[in-house]
């Protein structure tokens, strides 16, 4: 079933893709929202998540989180396993189903880019900045994309962690996932 937001999200700007109470609620409610996903996702899909290793990171500050791409919820499980709220850029308009991991992945925080549309990129970009100046971090998969191949430990990275932590001085925290 296609999401019937995605309307909506294709046609947001910055400065109503969310609301100020939007990002606060999101920020508040993290915690519970995470329980919930990680309770369904062990009863339900036979999944846990587990953290190998962890940062002790300021919890008054936000950062950019970089992670690579390699698996179909590996974005809405690192926002599970997050001790904060994370903004998740979404840039998969194929991949925007209403199921439980994008439900999840838009109640914390999407922000939706059309890679195929210059304009859409650059909007992108502004709703990150008005999400970091907000207090709360964004989630960006440099890759762009599901590493698929065998062969190649990571895709070509594109620059927006980086761009976004000079912008907004900020830290990038690299995450890696893998299922198994």
């Amino acid at each position: 079933m296609k999401n019937i937001f995605l309307t909506r999200l294709e046609k947001s700007n910055v400065s109503n893709f969310t609301s100020n109470f939007g990002i606060k609620f999101r920020r508040v409610t993290h915690k519970q929202l995470s329980l919930i996903y990680r309770t369904i996702l062990k009863y339900v899909y036979r999944k846990n998540i587990i953290v190998d290793k962890s940062s002790n990171l300021d919890k008054k500050k936000c950062y950019v989180f970089a992670s690579n791409h390699s698996f179909f919820f590996d974005g809405s499980a690192i926002i599970a396993s997050n001790d904060r709220n994370c903004y998740s850029l979404f840039g998969a308009t194929e991949q925007l189903y209403f199921d439980f991991h994008t439900f999840f992945i838009w109640i914390s925080g999407l922000i939706y880019v059309n890679r195929f549309d210059k304009q859409s990129r650059k909007d992108s970009i502004e709703k990150m900045n008005r999400i970091l100046k907000a207090g709360n971090s964004i989630l960006i998969f440099p890759e762009g994309r599901w590493n698929d191949s065998e062969n190649l430990l990571c895709q070509k990275l594109f620059a927006g962690p980086y761009n976004l932590s000079l912008l907004n001085n900020v830290e990038v925290v690299p995450v890696s996932v893998y299922n198994f």
